[in-house]
């Protein structure tokens, strides 16, 4: 729009439109459908890409910043600390990271990461998979393996999101009913439960501290009455509590209960067994 008026001047006017994005991570909450990620919007998150091949890290800036995500770079560890230090809570709503870097590797950098950032999200880019185990103090919600797609990216990113949301609007349920095959009717707390076996033929153990109940069920039905912020699935014959769980025996893929009960990670949800576990650990810690 322009305007003039004879010996005052012009006046120009002009729209810009610009699509919106989110300020945070929490914006997700309210208006996200979790049933899938083709709708989440990445405007507007604020990621840092700490690498130290400048190759893969102009290839992740550049496939990051196409989705309109704001994206600094660190090209070590030190770098991405010194920004860590400088920038507030929260910040950061993603970090992709290399775990072999000269100086401050990413296991030591995202610990220290980690004490202003507790609730950003962090996702390993790396080649070396034995690192894995080592990683879990820090949470990380998956590791990208190289080499990697813009898709690889952005799926795990969307994935993060698409969590972060359904965790947020679940609601808690926190008590069980046992039915047990000797008639024993029992309501108990979740917490409680350390893990289901299934034995074959529908009958299953309820694992407790210091009972073990008898049912006639499927893991799918009872899975299906759990609040699955407690529980996961690492094998087809077993149910846990993330409670229980003592550590991760990554080399023999078991989990090690607190009461010294092994259990069987499945090779196809190790991943998932220690995303759940990572996730687990830092609600705890908020």
């Amino acid at each position: 729009e322009i305007k003039s008026k004879k010996s005052c001047g012009t006046t120009v006017t002009m729209t810009i439109p610009f699509k919106t994005g989110v300020q945070n991570l929490m914006q997700y909450t309210e208006n996200v459908n979790t049933e899938s990620t083709e709708d989440i919007p990445l405007e507007g998150l604020h990621a840092l890409i700490a690498e130290d091949n400048e190759l893969n890290l102009e290839i992740a800036k550049l496939m990051l910043e196409e989705t309109g995500i704001c994206v600094e770079c660190a090209a070590d560890g030190k770098e991405a600390v010194a920004k860590f230090e400088e920038s507030e809570p929260g910040y950061y709503d993603v970090i992709f990271m290399d775990i072999m870097m000269d100086g401050i590797d990413g296991i030591e950098t995202a610990q220290r990461f980690r004490v202003n950032h507790k609730n950003s999200a962090l996702f390993y880019i790396t080649s070396f998979q034995d690192y894995i185990q080592k990683c879990m103090t820090v949470h990380p919600f998956a590791f990208i393996k190289k080499p990697f797609s813009d898709q690889d990216v952005i799926n795990n990113l969307k994935d993060y999101l698409k969590y972060n949301v359904s965790v947020k609007k679940k609601k808690p349920k926190d008590s069980y009913m046992i039915h047990s095959m000797d008639g024993r009717h029992l309501k108990v707390n979740m917490n409680d439960i350390l893990y289901f076996y299934y034995q074959g033929n529908r009958i299953v153990e309820v694992i407790m501290a210091n009972d073990i109940y008898k049912v006639k069920n499927s893991l799918l039905n009872i899975y299906d009455e759990l609040n699955h912020d407690y529980f996961i699935t690492p094998h087809r014959s077993f149910i846990v509590n993330l409670y229980h769980i003592k550590e991760i025996d990554g080399k023999n893929k078991k989990i090690v209960m607190k009461n010294d009960h092994l259990i069987l990670i499945a090779r196809d949800k190790y991943n998932e067994v220690i995303d759940a576990l990572s996730f687990y650990i830092a609600d705890e810690e908020d």
